[in-house]
Parts: C-alpha cells; structure tokens; sequence
C-alpha cells in the first residue's frame, strides 16, 4: 500500500522463501479502507485474520479468537489488545445479546491493568498520564456466555472475523480517503447485530511507530530478537529549548489541537479522543 522499498523488498524476501503466500503490491497509498476491500476480496477461507503492521502477537492469538467466534452467536469481529477508549462505539449488539439471551451476562467494571492502559497510551504517542485521566471514569464492560468471557468491543486496527461478513459491509464505492471510515466499519457491523469482542487477556499488543526497550523486552521473553535500531525513550532524547517549548503545556496544547485539526480535515473525520486545544472530549468520527 505505497510501502517504501525497503518494505516490497522484505516482503518479496517472504514471499520467495514461502512465508508469504500472496503477496499484493501497490504503487501508492489506496488508503486502508481500500485495501481492506482488495485483500477480503482476494483472500482465500472462511475467516479474514487482519493486522496493521504495528502489532506485537503473542503465542496462542489465533485460537483465542477463534474461542471466541466459536463460543458467542453471530460474531462479526475478535481483537486481542483490549482497550479502554474503544468502548465508545459499536457495542449495541452486545448490550441487546445480554438483555435478551438468558445465558448470556454483562458486567461492569475496571479489569483492563493499568499498565495496559499506559502501553497503549505510549503506543499512539500519547502522555500516559493524560491518557489515564481521560480514560479514568471509563468502565470496562464483559460479557460472559457459558464460562466464556470477552470484552464488549474490538478493535480494526486487528481482528479476525468471518470473511463473508467482512464481504458483507465493505461493498461499494472505493473512497479516496487514505484513512478514515473504519469507525463506521465497525458501527455498521454492529448495526447489523453482528458482536464485536476482545479476548479477555492481551493476546496482541499496539507497537506503534517506534519500538521501545520494554517491548524489546518483551519479545526476548518469546526468544524473538530485535536486530533494528532501539528507541531509548524520552529520557534520552536531547533536551534543546525547542523541546522544551513545545512540553511547555499551553504550547503543547496548541501545537497538538492544529494537528488533531488538519488530520481531521484531510481525512475527512471529526475530532479524535482528546482536542487538548481546547480540552473537550469526542468520540472518533
């Protein structure tokens, strides 16, 4: 998807030595909805396994998603990272399955670790204390069927989800956006009465654009070796007056509310999880 060369190069690397099966090449960017449509309609079997390339997978991902499409009725999509913020869209089915199936239960609650939070917080480039004071009066909501326990949500950023129900909504018009339109992705697959889950422990995790000497950590736990460059975290980063201007909060707030803006504007969404220009919460267009 208007990857760099590097990129198409590992990957053809992947492709040649049979890690890859098929591999699609774009020239330019089609935008993630748009790719979304080209893979499902390519991909062979019955279920879609969908990642960005920002996500850490841990042992036994895929059959706890599986579990989960296997032990609740009409699941459209399972994530493995849960997360506090997603809980704001996309749920109705879940609430109206609890409400009406007997063997179905909902709870409320905060079961999703701090620690979590603060990973996912840094993950998206976010202060983790900003982060947690957002989320704070967040409850996390569970929903439990037969012994078997998931968070009322997922997420698009990873999922695994029946291929025919992701055939189901990505039909019509490609869009020129290059991001943008997931958000409504998920609310019509829960529109349509489909669940929308996450497993009930991580079993993926947000990298985000930089990997950090935890994460780094992390993988050593699962013998998986990072032989890239390590990102040492603020603590090491040189500290010029530029720096500190822009951690100057009322500057930190301005310089963050223009970018909030001009993303929306070129995506087409409105405001994301925090306008810190003027301090007002929104849900993702």
């Amino acid at each position: 998807n208007g990857s760099c060369e590097e990129v198409k190069v590992w990957l053809r690397r992947l492709e040649e030595t049979g890690s890859v099966r098929f591999l699609f090449s774009s020239s330019e960017s089609i935008g993630k909805l748009n790719a979304l449509r080209l893979l499902v309609g390519a991909a062979p079997g019955e279920l879609i396994a969908y990642t960005d390339d920002d996500t850490f997978f841990y042992p036994g991902w895929l059959s706890a998603h599986v579990g989960l499409l296997d032990a609740f009725p009409k699941v459209g999509m399972v994530s493995g990272s849960p997360e506090r913020t997603l809980f704001d869209h996309g749920i109705q089915s879940n609430i109206r399955l609890a409400q009406s199936d007997p063997e179905v239960s909902m709870s409320y609650g905060k079961r999703i670790p701090e620690k979590w939070e603060r990973e996912w917080a840094i993950a998206l480039g976010n202060d983790p204390e900003d982060f947690l004071q957002h989320v704070h009066d967040i409850e996390d909501i569970i929903v439990e069927r037969r012994g078997v326990r998931a968070y009322a949500t997922a997420c698009h950023n990873q999922f695994l989800s029946p291929k025919s129900v992701m055939q189901k909504f990505l039909q019509g018009k490609w869009s020129g956006r290059l991001m943008g339109g997931l958000n409504e992705l998920d609310n019509a697959i829960d529109a349509d009465g489909y669940l929308r889950l996450t497993t009930i422990d991580r079993t993926t995790r947000l990298i985000g654009n930089v990997v950090g000497s935890e994460l780094i950590e992390e993988a050593n736990r699962f013998n998986i070796q990072f032989d890239g460059r390590i990102w040492q975290g603020a603590a090491t980063r040189r500290r010029g007056l530029g720096t500190k201007l822009v951690k100057w909060r009322p500057i930190h707030w301005l310089l963050q509310g223009i970018y909030n803006r001009l993303f929306c504007l070129l995506t087409g969404q409105r405001g994301g999880w925090l306008d810190v220009a003027q301090g007002e919460e929104h849900t993702e267009g």
